[in-house]
């Protein structure tokens, strides 16, 4: 299942999680055939429910012990965790990524 994987890290970035499940989002998503979005949500007061998403299937949570399973399965991962993150774990894992730092906003 072609999957996308966004990470917030520790922070939170709720215009982030709210633009990548939008209707207009998750459509782009499904078009580019996409079936699965998972999210990592952070301290972001933004935590969306599994049935809020009807173009996609949608796994959200806050944190858990490790990621690199999740990016490991993504065939897209969106960060938000600059660059001294993000680019050795888009190296470990090959995967591409998007985002670059806290006051940067990415939308497809």
């Amino acid at each position: 299942m072609k999957t996308v994987f966004v990470t917030v890290g520790t922070t939170s970035f709720d215009e982030l999680i709210e633009s990548i499940t939008s209707s207009e989002a998750t459509q782009a998503l499904k078009a580019r055939g996409y079936e699965r979005l998972v999210l990592q949500v952070g301290r972001g007061s933004v935590l969306p429910a599994a049935d809020s998403c009807p173009h996609i299937r949608l796994e959200a949570f806050r944190f858990k012990n490790s990621i690199a399973e999740d990016i490991s399965q993504a065939d897209l991962v969106i960060s938000h965790a600059g660059r001294a993150i993000r680019c050795p774990t888009q190296l470990m894992h090959s995967r591409p990524t998007h985002g670059d730092s806290l006051f940067h906003f990415y939308y497809l």
